[in-house]
């Protein structure tokens, strides 16, 4: 019986560190944004949106870098 206890105690334990290892790791990051804490939804249904711009026609990567002769960019 003592044994089970003691089994019992190292079981919670572990659990413990588990919950301080997620701990540290989420504080470690800047945010979760409002999207993620949603449960059971989808941030964007539209195949190839961009999560944080999800509307018709909007560009999934709308970054775009400038033309230098070190990227060899052509017109």
């Amino acid at each position: 019986m003592a044994a089970a206890a003691a089994s019992e105690g190292a079981d919670n334990e572990e659990f413990a560190m588990e919950s301080e290892s997620a701990r540290r790791i989420l504080a470690a990051g800047r945010y979760i944004s409002y999207g993620a804490l949603k449960r059971n939804s989808v941030p964007c249904s539209r195949r190839g949106a961009s999560y944080y711009n999800c509307h018709a026609g909007a560009q999934a990567n709308p970054y775009h870098r400038g033309c230098s002769h070190i990227t060899r960019c052509r017109y």
